[in-house]
């Protein structure tokens, strides 16, 4: 009976889309029954011969703000603003706070420039 929240987001090739909505999902306790729908026979007889892994153990749940966090980043090869920000800070359009945060006056990046990103 533990919650969990999730984000999820679309990679088409390089274009990142958006962020769905926050999904909370509850597990079930141990001594209740499950059913499981299958969309058709091939799938439920791949479960059957490999079927999932069971959760032993589960880490603590981590906040959804994770892209908060102040932290320095070294541009990477065909490293962008925009890519970055989608990475660090969960969308492409938040770039003009790292250009903000290090006083850029170009979104031209050199190899191994170092950042401040989510500061």
């Amino acid at each position: 009976n533990e919650s969990y929240f999730f984000k999820v987001r679309a990679n088409n090739g390089c274009a990142e889309g958006n962020y769905s909505n926050e999904m909370k999902i509850t597990t079930l306790s141990s001594d209740t029954a499950t059913n499981i729908f299958y969309k058709d026979l091939l799938t439920h007889l791949v479960a059957l011969l490999f079927p999932p892994a069971t959760v032993k153990s589960v880490p603590q749940k981590q906040s959804i703000s994770a892209f908060s966090k102040c932290m320095t980043y070294s541009v990477q090869p065909g490293d962008s603003l925009w890519s970055i920000a989608a990475r660090k800070l969960g969308s492409g359009s938040k770039f003009g706070q790292i250009q903000k945060s290090n006083n850029l006056t170009s979104s031209l990046l050199d190899v191994g420039q170092v950042l401040k990103v989510g500061c």
